[in-house]
């Protein structure tokens, strides 16, 4: 099994071309173990936070260090670190005896062969997490840490996941007579991979008023693609990337409509509002200058859309279906199963809709030349 160093110098060789990186973060505060001194109970900075932000979304490889530790009685202490999923990791525990330790540094990889001894003298290096608690002897950590063992025994839960937010480290002294310090803090190196940026979804997104928001999804495999539910302004198209987007604009390149101010973004996610669109038509509206925030880009994305004022069975036409469908739940709570009969966007099923309905049947949406046997396209 290759060692994290090996795994780092390839990281930083080969970071352009396979979207992988590694970086550290630290928090070099000193910290007591415990914070009362000779006493027990939780060290000080309980928990001793590092903010990781800025990589790669997909977790491949973890190394955490402990800087200039120092302890009369080690196996006092123990030492837990939590990652911004909730994962958790008993990183030692009940390690080097009545042996005092000075001034040593350990370092946490899953990929060391290496356990910290139970019965000896501790050394500086790199080990597995290592835990030597009974099984009918769990530690336990005060709040805030998780309050219930057993606690993790690898990094693995950790591996896959996404590790931009807070890493938590907790340290107790669990027997009262001796005292160290953490005098030097600790780091966190993580190895990520990043996703390549690509579109993933999109929606048309109604709020039904006092009810909340309804999502019409628009890939090509749904057979819903088409925008029911009316008005001339007020649309609204969602779309969802694989990684947190930075920058895109959009602009109506078919058919009648335009872009209302600019895109938002939120996360991975892209929202476009549209005004002046017209019923029973195909809009093409056009992504550009898409990038994300590892700035990586994406080519021009031409999405289209079909409306369709009353088409409630998304089937291209309005006809007696849709009014017997719309009728059939008049006076029913709209909710993510009918939401599409509240054509109104009004928040309720009504007579209204039933109007709606039946002053637009006869309508359709035309075929497009590129799908004449499909009435929404994603390219």
């Amino acid at each position: 099994m290759k060692s994290l160093r090996s795994i780092l110098t390839i990281a930083f060789l080969f970071a352009m071309a396979d979207a992988i990186s590694a970086q550290t973060f630290s928090n070099t505060s000193s910290i007591s173990i415990p914070n009362s001194g000779a006493g027990t109970g939780a060290a000080s900075l309980y928990p001793a936070p590092i903010t990781v932000s800025g990589v790669g979304t997909q977790l491949t490889a973890i190394s955490v260090t402990l800087n200039n530790f120092s302890h009369a009685y080690p196996a006092d202490v123990d030492v837990l670190l939590v990652g911004p999923n909730g994962q958790n990791v008993m990183l030692m525990s009940d390690v080097g005896t009545y042996f005092p330790a000075s001034n040593l540094t350990f370092t946490f990889d899953n990929s060391s062969g290496n356990v910290m001894p139970s019965g000896a003298q501790l050394v500086s290096g790199t080990f597995a997490p290592t835990n030597f608690d009974p099984t009918a002897n769990v530690d336990g950590f005060p709040a805030p840490a998780p309050l219930v063992g057993p606690y993790g025994a690898s990094f693995a839960p950790f591996i896959g996941t996404n590790p931009n937010g807070v890493w938590k480290l907790y340290i107790v002294d669990d027997v009262a007579g001796n005292s160290g310090q953490l005098a030097g803090g600790w780091s966190i190196t993580l190895v990520t991979a990043t996703p390549a940026l690509a579109l993933t979804s999109a929606v048309s997104r109604k709020t039904h008023t006092g009810v909340g928001d309804f999502d019409i999804p628009l890939p090509l495999s749904d057979p819903l693609g088409v925008e029911c539910r009316t008005g001339a302004s007020g649309h609204k198209l969602v779309f969802t990337f694989t990684n947190n987007m930075s920058s895109g604009t959009a602009t109506v390149t078919g058919g009648v409509g335009s872009v209302s101010g600019s895109p938002t973004f939120a996360g991975n996610t892209m929202t476009v509002n549209l005004t002046g669109v017209t019923n029973a038509q195909t809009l093409t509206v056009t992504l550009q200058g898409l990038t994300d925030t590892f700035a990586q880009s994406l080519p021009d994305r031409a999405v289209n859309v079909n409306f369709l004022l009353g088409d409630t069975t998304g089937n291209s036409v309005v006809n007696a279906s849709d009014v017997s469908q719309v009728k059939s739940q008049v006076g029913t709570p709209v909710s993510a199963s009918n939401f599409r009969m509240d054509v109104t966007a009004s928040g309720a099923i009504n007579a209204s809709d039933v109007t709606q309905v039946k002053a637009n049947s006869g309508n359709v949406v035309p075929r497009t030349e590129d799908h004449p046997d499909r009435t929404f396209s994603f390219r």
